[in-house]
């Protein structure tokens, strides 16, 4: 009786300690949770939660673009397993989100870190190490398995973002001290007094040269830009970059587009137009919780696609981050 006994106690024991451990962790986490929208109360209150960023297959979202015919967004990001294939997904109205797997030309798996995606009749963009590779859009929305790579789009820098908007396409550097260093020719002092470390090239659309994807091979303009941006859109009046890194806290920055100076840059050879995004022209800026990524503008609101969603970091399903998220501008 009495070894039944002491088991009956140690079991009542171990219910307690665990039914505690739980507590303690449910009030730790509403505690961090009630924690970040007091941090981050200014973008919350202007906020709204749109659909949950997809995980499956060890999904790591970055880039973020809106198909306007389809009312619907597609995101690429890549796989947290090393080796296996880089994703979109392409995600409707109501939340649905449909998987495709990229591979390379050859059949096999396409790795690269997507941290951009962009689109233009008839192919979509992923940003690639020294330039954009190319992809059937009509695989996405046919929600194909697979989606093979078509070709590449030579940028002059190793893109971390990219955007199609007004018959012109852009893409941008990322620069971090110490991890993402970028060439010489892309640090410049603004008239300003800003040291910017990074660019973006702005290339125009050729409706008559499929054969090149619609970019010609000449940059038209490059935008010299702070660093840590991840990803860039255009509203009514301002050109808005997302920054960020690691855990520490996001920032959307708004700069007026009637506002910008201008001076040269050459580049092979060439004199282009060298636009200035500086102090002088920022309107405003945005604290926005950690990890944003690219970013859409779309009827007055600014949908923020997050890093912190997927299983690689924890950390965004204790907060808010499983969600994308769309700021009221």
């Amino acid at each position: 009786m009495k070894k039944k006994t002491n088991k009956k106690s140690f079991a009542v024991v171990l219910s307690t300690v665990l039914a505690i451990t739980v507590t303690v962790i449910c009030i730790l986490l509403a505690g961090v949770r009630a924690g970040e929208k007091i941090a981050f109360a200014d973008f919350y209150k202007r906020a709204r939660t749109e659909f949950a960023i997809p995980t499956r297959g060890g999904f790591v979202g970055q880039g973020l673009d809106y198909l306007e015919d389809e009312n619907a967004f597609i995101t690429c990001g890549y796989a947290a397993s090393k080796g296996k294939c880089s994703m979109v997904y392409y995600i409707d109205k109501d939340g649905n989100a449909t998987r495709t797997l990229l591979k390379n030309a050859d059949g096999s798996n396409y790795t690269g870190h997507t941290g951009g995606i962009a689109h233009y009749k008839e192919y979509f963009y992923i940003t690639g190490d020294d330039g954009c590779d190319v992809f059937a859009l009509a695989d996405l929305l046919d929600h194909k398995s697979e989606s093979k790579k078509l070709g590449e789009v030579k940028t002059l820098l190793d893109p971390a973002y990219c955007n199609v908007y007004e018959g012109k396409f852009f893409t941008g550097s990322f620069y971090r001290a110490g991890n993402y260093e970028t060439p010489d020719w892309q640090r410049i002092t603004t008239p300003n007094g800003d040291k910017n470390m990074a660019v973006i090239t702005v290339f125009d659309i050729d409706d008559n040269a499929a054969d090149s994807f619609y970019i010609s091979p000449e940059p038209s303009a490059v935008y010299s830009t702070a660093g840590l941006v991840q990803g860039m859109t255009f509203t009514e009046d301002e050109i808005v970059l997302s920054t960020s890194y690691g855990l520490a806290a996001s920032h959307l920055y708004f700069y007026d587009k009637s506002g910008i100076s201008a001076g040269q840059l050459t580049l092979k050879g060439k004199n282009v137009p060298l636009y200035y995004l500086d102090g002088a022209c920022l309107n405003r800026t945005v604290t926005a919780p950690p990890m944003s990524e690219e970013i859409v503008y779309l009827n007055g609101r600014i949908y923020i696609m997050t890093e912190s969603a997927s299983n690689k970091y924890i950390f965004g399903k204790l907060m808010s981050g499983k969600h994308l998220w769309s700021w009221k501008v």
